[in-house]
């Protein structure tokens, strides 16, 4: 049985039955892209209205609801202020409405 199970996951992507999967048997599930190539989630006006809430950019928005789905992301950083916002996101919580209405973007058939 694997240890980690890397796979595509974004807000637009976000894999229910093999998040399901994975913890119910104790598999870590790895992001791989975890804030959606090309960033269009970046626009969704749900993630746009959180960031502002929790004075954080969309990145860490989505970044912080993975964590929170018991998602490992595992984002680009190009740049030492990038790898610094990324690690920016211990210092709130989404509330389970917030988190669903990330989960609701799902466009995964």
């Amino acid at each position: 049985m694997p240890a980690v199970n890397q796979i595509e996951l974004h807000p637009y992507w976000s894999s229910k039955k093999v998040r399901e999967y994975d913890n119910q048997h104790h598999i870590i599930t790895e992001a791989w892209s975890p804030l959606q190539r090309g960033g269009e989630a970046f626009q969704e006006k749900e993630i746009i209205e959180l960031a502002q809430k929790y004075h954080k950019s969309p990145a860490q928005i989505i970044l912080r609801w993975e964590t929170q789905i018991n998602v490992v992301p595992i984002p680009k950083a190009s740049s030492y202020e990038h790898q610094l916002s990324n690690l920016d996101i211990f210092d709130f919580k989404l509330a389970p409405e917030e988190v669903q209405s990330l989960i609701n973007l799902d466009k995964e058939s």
